[in-house]
């Protein structure tokens, strides 16, 4: 026999298995060190820049691609502003305030306020209030979150005020604050708020939610005692 011919079977490398830690799937282990590695780099990619929002707060990694061709946002200044521009389109990822509205509702010499059942600011307490929906006014904002929060039907009768509020860690917000008229309802706590309550100016929760709220609560017990005194 020709020593020449003879082929030696050379055995072949036992294909290992892995169990995914998330999908918990078991699969082949070169393609789960593939994903394993591709995640590593992911991790080490630099984080977005930390003055890309107003206020120094950190970009959001949603923020980081466009929202209509996918290349990447980059920093530009323009007209005085650092904004993100979409390095493929030029499209301009404007970073605004988002409106909210907020509601004073007098009962007495009271107001009601809610606890909140939610972060941020879970257990503290606030005026009713919520962010306007698509094709809603302020006014109906207004009605529509004191009815979820508080179970009671209002009447917007005045605007008190407006103002910027830049201690939300979701956003920056464009507080709008109406005073308004109890016309029905009861009083109980309802959608994200875990508790409702009537306070007076000197019964006032200490841990009040958002600056903007307690200047509001502050104002208007203030004009109050004002109008008590010169009557």
């Amino acid at each position: 026999m020709d020593k020449k011919k003879i082929k030696i079977p050379v055995p072949k490398t036992r294909r290992t298995w892995k169990i995914n830690p998330v999908t918990r799937i078991k699969s082949s282990g070169k393609i789960y060190d593939r994903h394993r590695q591709k995640a590593e780099h992911r991790e080490t990619l630099p984080p977005p820049p930390e003055d890309a929002l107003p206020g120094g707060r950190k970009r959001e990694a949603g923020f980081r691609f466009c929202p209509k061709c996918g290349a990447s946002l980059a920093l530009k200044k323009m007209n005085g502003r650092k904004r993100l521009v979409c390095s493929g389109c030029g499209f301009i990822f404007y970073q605004n305030p988002v409106p909210a509205v907020a509601a004073i509702i007098p009962s007495g010499e009271k107001i009601v306020l809610v606890r909140r059942a939610e972060e941020p600011l879970r257990g503290h307490w606030c005026l009713p209030s919520g962010f306007m929906e698509l094709n809603e006014t302020p006014a109906e904002c207004a009605v529509r979150e004191v009815k979820e929060e508080t179970g009671l039907d209002i009447r917007v009768k005045e605007l008190f005020g407006a103002n910027i509020a830049r201690d939300d860690p979701r956003t920056q917000v464009v507080l709008i604050i109406y005073l308004t008229e109890m016309v029905g309802g009861e009083l109980q706590a309802g959608d994200d708020a875990s508790e409702a309550g009537l306070f007076g100016p000197g019964d006032l929760p200490g841990d009040i939610a958002f600056a903007t709220h307690r200047r509001a609560i502050a104002e208007y017990f203030g004009g109050v005692n004002e109008q008590n005194s010169g009557s």
